[in-house]
């Protein structure tokens, strides 16, 4: 799997001394019926119980990722959005 940090988070995560981040699909139900299972990045550790892939990205940062989404997204970009505190962490899907 190929990860890439844009270069403002890559300085926030070093900036908040963050040594992990975790990658999931969270389930989003439509209208219709229909389910989007939308790709997620959080900092921290994950919770157990879920079969998780390990990276280890050149910035010196552990990322876990839930084996469907190493499956199904190969390479990934994250990237920060917002205004000082109200920081956030998006996936993009490449």
């Amino acid at each position: 799997m190929n990860i890439s940090l844009s270069p403002q988070a890559e300085q926030w995560l070093q900036h908040t001394h963050c040594q992990h981040l975790t990658l999931w699909l969270s389930p989003k139900h439509g209208c219709c019926g229909g389910t989007s299972w939308i790709p997620m990045v959080k900092t921290g550790e994950p919770e157990s119980g879920t079969d998780w892939q390990e990276f280890e990205h050149e910035a010196g940062i552990r990322i876990h990722a839930v084996s469907a989404f190493a499956e199904n997204f190969p390479a990934v970009h994250l990237t920060l959005s917002g205004l000082g505190p109200w920081k956030k962490l998006f996936v993009e899907i490449q």
